[in-house]
């Protein structure tokens, strides 16, 4: 015959030990998520930073860009007025020669 208070108290002992190993896990889950919470802040801290970094890199290489273009349509800017002046010259020269 089953002794039916032996077996009642099996079970409760394995529902107990069950409930301790749920908690466990719910620990040891909890810690995971706090792990990968501050992995993932830290990488988003990482990946701003580098951008920040690449946009002021890119910023710096606008300006210089911009300067350099300055300064040619300045350098353009002068040779054209030189080269008008040498044309000018030219048909002076020219001109009076013809005369």
């Amino acid at each position: 015959m089953i002794n039916h208070d032996a077996l009642i108290s099996n079970i409760q002992a394995t529902l107990e030990e069950n409930k301790k190993d749920r908690e466990d896990l719910h620990g040891r889950c909890d810690v995971q998520e706090q792990r990968t919470t501050l992995l993932n802040d830290n990488m988003e801290k990482k990946l701003a930073e580098r951008f920040t970094k690449l946009l002021d890199k890119q910023n710096y290489a606008e300006k210089e860009i911009n300067q350099s273009i300055a300064l040619l349509s300045k350098e353009l800017e002068k040779l054209k007025y030189e080269l008008s002046d040498v044309i000018d010259n030219k048909f002076e020269h020219i001109q009076r020669q013809l005369e």
